[in-house]
């Protein structure tokens, strides 16, 4: 099974804590990313975050026409700048910090979707203002 190597650079006006999903409108920044491998491409587009307390995560998207790349955080306490390993979803949530990332994308005949399987995110907050990011991860084809 070949295994894209994506890179990824992220900025984002995120609020560090807020409320549950249904209470709260999302936070919109900037995504854009690049992967290679098996299947190239790239995305450049607005993208949405929202943090869910119940479940201490922030999950970040982005959508642009038929491809969409998503990311969980799954930090200690709050969001905070920190890294964040990339680890596969189901282990995500039991080994604070860490994150899980998605891409779905059309392929020549096919739709694809891949999963983070190692990497890292790392955050940093530039003094009160924007959280900004970046992601480097390796990533599996779901079927």
């Amino acid at each position: 099974m070949r295994r894209p190597g994506w890179g990824l650079v992220l900025v984002l006006s995120l609020t560090a804590a807020c409320g549950k999903w249904e209470r709260q409108a999302s936070q919109v920044g900037r995504l854009e990313a690049r992967w290679t491998g098996a299947d190239s491409g790239m995305i450049s587009t607005h993208a949405a975050a929202e943090w869910c307390e119940d479940r201490r995560m922030l999950e970040i998207r982005a959508i642009q026409g038929d491809t969409g790349l998503a990311m969980a955080l799954y930090p200690v306490d709050t969001t905070v700048a920190d890294s964040y390993r990339v680890v596969e979803p189901a282990r995500a949530d039991s080994q604070r910090p860490s994150a899980n990332v998605v891409l779905r994308l059309f392929a020549q005949t096919a739709i694809k979707g891949y999963q983070g399987d190692s990497g890292t995110v790392i955050l940093e907050r530039s003094g009160s203002g924007p959280i900004a990011g970046r992601l480097a991860a390796r990533a599996r084809s779901v079927v």
